[in-house]
């Protein structure tokens, strides 16, 4: 499905069909400057969203990440804001948005290449939860 089709589907009543599972990421890229709205797959727990960007070595987006920035997420036709970093292997932030992912996700298997990136959701927000 193309990325265009998936945000129109998660902008619509239909968007029972992706979610929960598919939500809407979006950011200013560090180095263009211009807004980038992604479909992504998601896993939450608490205040905290993992989004794991698998193959990474044929994608680009991931890398506005390697330091912290600020993301929307549009899950559950709720937009909530937060903080998306890059989590490193060997950190606490990557072994707790591993866990994350896995406990939604538990046939996941994290492959070399693959990038984990961890949304801090920020407080005094209403987040919104799997069913």
């Amino acid at each position: 499905m193309g990325s265009r089709l998936a945000l129109a589907i998660l902008h619509s009543p239909l968007r029972v069909l992706l979610d929960p599972g598919i939500c809407e990421l979006a950011y200013t890229g560090r180095r263009t400057g211009r807004r980038v709205r992604l479909p992504v797959i998601y896993a939450k727990a608490g205040d905290t969203v993992a989004i794991l960007s698998g193959a990474s070595d044929t994608k680009t987006w991931w890398r506005n990440f390697t330091t912290p920035q600020p993301v929307w997420l549009r899950i559950r036709a709720n937009t909530v804001t937060g903080i998306a970093v890059l989590a490193r292997p060997g950190t606490t932030g990557f072994a707790r948005a591993l866990a994350i992912y896995k406990a939604r996700f538990p046939d996941l298997s994290y492959e070399p290449g693959d990038r984990l990136i961890a949304v801090a959701l920020e407080p005094g927000q209403e987040h919104p939860d799997h069913a």
